[in-house]
């Protein structure tokens, strides 16, 4: 059964649709379950697979219902539902910059539209704390408040006698303001007895009174504290990790009573001989085996180990490399490759089977999953997410039912608005700003897929491409729409066919595809003006009988045709905003002087009876 269900996947990536005693479904149900991207280095746009969607919530610069904008360095982003909801929540974003910040999104999921709306947004005024900085990961409570986490260190220069950056702090998404904890200052407070240290994250153990946190700094430490109360984090002890041997260690504990006690969290460390890391950017727990995995940045790894007891025990065990340091085979469907995992894993999530993602900033700034079940001896990882040139992807959190995953893009490059991808709802959207976004299974975002495509196939005859699929549900449908995307990603109509109730089988040409890779989808329209559409698939045309070089081009353009009895093809040179700077029709092999064309890139276009190339061009 394991290897029917690999086949099957292999055919979801290609497109084709398969039908078991009936319908297979086009998707599975829940979000892990994917084909891997296949590796490749950071571009202008963000790649996922393609039995998945996402939808912009906010970026950078977005207005805020409740006055101002909202900021850069999105990072954080946990949703906290509201009574259990995983359609009706509070999504509070950090801000990982100086100083700092957190916005709150009451967000609600709208079945109809199937798109999630924004019904208010608010900064949290941390005025009542002396400000914030570097807000960077996080974590929500247990009991429904969010900790933002300070990733920098600054002196007391308020006078309360604690520093003012470098702690935990917990802000309630309800009210939008931070929480005035009990016994400490008056008016506002951080959670000064976690310690001061440049926090990334926190987890919070479902015993409501551990918190597990690592120092994002190189050397840096792993921290446990216990809260003295469930669901009261302004007083506890506090413990660091010291390993006393590969794979086993001890907690010792901390002072942490006064002010000058909490201060010192870093210096306390050191003198008590603390292990040290080389930058700690993430501590979850499994929600299947319940041990403790922390990335370590620099190291290129993730680790995990066992707490003998996260309230009372002193030890820890198991210690182990779970993931990282080493070469995987990453299958995406139409082959294999060896991808070096790298350094620079950071943000980590477990969804609720158990299965690990693990965004990383370095390398080629993948989101990497790791299935439940892996080990360094059997792998088991894929790539989910290649993110945009400039940026890092950052703090993935679930809905409860795992349909919907919150996250950010951050400090993409601004000139990646030299291209566009289709969104859920098929907006074209460039990633040149940071942007919060909700990702999930193509069935829940955006047109509802219920195009019942038994058989959906495509294949080059010649110099065309035939198109074929078998329908079983037309006695409700108008017509359908051919569409292949073009060379700046956006789907094209390039024909339609009126549908006939007696009719299940559908044949479409294109006379003109482009050489290479095209993709085509179906675009279903019932007789009440509801609109579905196919997943993708892709058709590769082979035979040069066009072809244009060298790319990049410095003086001289060579247009080149295989055949020289043919009809006329019309070539065209326009800029990124689609103005004609150049055209002629051309009949036979040819070249031009390009001294007159200013450095940069243009759209080379040739369109004529078996030629379709569209295709940017550099001019040095």
């Amino acid at each position: 059964m394991k290897s029917l269900w690999k086949d099957i996947s292999k055919h979801l990536f290609w497109g084709v649709l398969l039908s078991i005693f009936g319908y297979f479904p086009l998707y599975s149900q829940h979000i892990s379950n994917f084909i891997s991207l296949p590796p490749g280095s950071q571009d202008t746009d963000f790649h996922i697979p393609s039995s998945h969607v996402f939808q912009y919530l906010i970026e950078t610069g977005d207005p805020l219902t409740a006055g101002g904008l909202l900021p850069d360095r999105c990072d954080f982003a946990g949703y906290v539902p509201i009574n259990g909801s995983s359609t009706n929540g509070y999504l509070s974003v950090n801000s990982e910059r100086t100083p700092g910040g957190v916005t709150v999104l009451d967000i609600n999921y709208n079945t109809s539209l199937q798109k999630w709306l924004i019904s208010a947004s608010q900064k949290i005024n941390f005025n009542s704390v002396n400000g914030t900085a570097r807000n960077c990961s996080g974590a929500v409570t247990p009991w429904g408040t969010v900790i933002s986490c300070e990733e920098n260190i600054k002196a007391d220069l308020n006078g309360d006698g604690f520093k003012d950056i470098g702690w935990a702090i917990e802000i309630d998404p309800v009210n939008k303001i931070v929480i005035d904890q009990p016994d400490d200052l008056v008016g506002g407070d951080k959670l000064w007895h976690l310690g001061n240290f440049q926090h990334e994250n926190a987890v919070i153990h479902n015993n409501l009174r551990t918190v597990y946190q690592g120092e994002d700094d190189i050397p840096g430490y792993m921290y446990k504290f216990v809260a003295d109360t469930a669901e009261d984090l302004s007083s506890g002890n506090l413990y660091v990790l010291n390993l006393t041997s590969s794979t086993s260690g001890q907690w010792i504990l901390l002072n942490n009573s006064t002010p000058n006690e909490c201060n010192s969290t870093i210096s306390q460390a050191a003198a008590a001989g603390a292990t040290t890391f080389q930058g700690i950017e993430d501590v979850e727990i499994s929600p299947i085996d319940g041990k403790i995995y922390m990335a370590v940045k620099d190291d290129g790894k993730v680790y995990r180990f066992d707490d003998s007891d996260p309230l009372t025990g002193s030890t820890v065990s198991n210690f182990e490399t779970y993931v990282g340091g080493m070469n995987y085979t990453i299958d995406y469907g139409a082959g294999n490759v060896s991808e070096p995992w790298g350094y620079g894993n950071d943000n980590l999530a477990f969804d609720d089977l158990g299965n690990l993602w693990v965004q990383q900033d370095g390398g080629n700034n993948y989101i990497w999953l790791v299935e439940a079940g892996h080990s360094q001896t059997t792998p088991k990882v894929k790539i989910f997410a290649r993110t945009p040139a400039g940026s890092e992807p950052t703090g993935i959190y679930f809905t409860p039912d795992h349909r919907f995953m919150f996250m950010s893009i951050q400090h993409p490059n601004s000139s990646n608005n030299a291209t566009t991808i289709l969104d859920a709802f098929y907006n074209p959207r460039a990633f040149d700003e940071d942007v919060v976004l909700v990702i999930s299974l193509r069935e829940h975002l955006g047109f509802p897929l219920n195009v019942k495509l038994i058989d959906f196939w495509g294949k080059q005859v010649d110099r065309k491409v035939q198109i074929g699929w078998t329908n079983d549900n037309v006695a409700q449908i108008s017509k359908f729409f051919v569409e292949r995307k073009d060379y700046l990603n956006n789907w094209d109509t390039i024909g339609q066919i009126e549908v006939t109730s007696s009719v299940r089988n559908y044949l479409f040409e294109d006379f003109s595809p482009q050489e290479g890779l095209n993709y085509y989808r179906i675009k279903q329209l019932d007789f009440n003006g509801n609109v579905t559409i196919s997943p993708p698939i892709e058709v590769r045309v082979e035979g040069n009988s066009f072809n244009v070089f060298p790319n990049p081009t410095v003086n001289t353009l060579y247009f080149e045709f295989s055949d020289q009895d043919r009809s006329p093809v019309e070539v065209s040179i326009s800029n990124l905003s689609g103005k004609i700077l150049w055209n002629n029709v051309l009949q036979a092999s040819t070249s031009m002087d390009v001294n007159s064309f200013s450095p940069g890139i243009y759209i080379i276009s040739a369109i004529g009876k078996g030629v379709n190339f569209h295709q940017k061009w550099l001019i040095k």
